[in-house]
């Protein structure tokens, strides 16, 4: 039989697996470079973070990566957990509902 919730988690475990494993492989090299921020919004926007999160994340780790004078991967992979740990997503935007008046179906 079909089990559909099953399917479904064992297709995310792998998506999520990937996704990290990727993440892992941008930082395999030693030194930082514009690259490595490139290519890690890109992975990040691909993996469905959204751009707006994905944006203030690479942003929060370059200005703290700057300030601590970090220059190796390995810190700065660091510094992207505890980042991404603490952000948020973006509050979503209020929609207004649209409310159906004798006007409207008329």
């Amino acid at each position: 039989m079909f089990n559909f919730g099953s399917k479904l988690k064992e297709s995310l475990s792998r998506t999520r697996n990937s996704v990290f494993g990727q993440i892992a492989g941008l930082f395999g090299a030693n030194q930082i470079t514009d690259e490595l921020w490139d290519d890690l919004e890109a992975l990040l926007i691909q993996a469905d973070v959204g751009v707006d999160t994905t944006a203030a994340l690479v942003e929060r780790v370059r200005e703290r990566v700057r300030k601590e004078g970090v220059t190796q991967t390995h810190q700065a992979q660091v510094i992207l957990k505890e980042s991404s740990i603490r952000t948020p997503s973006p509050a979503p935007a209020l929609i207004k509902p649209v409310v159906a008046t004798d006007a409207v179906l008329s």
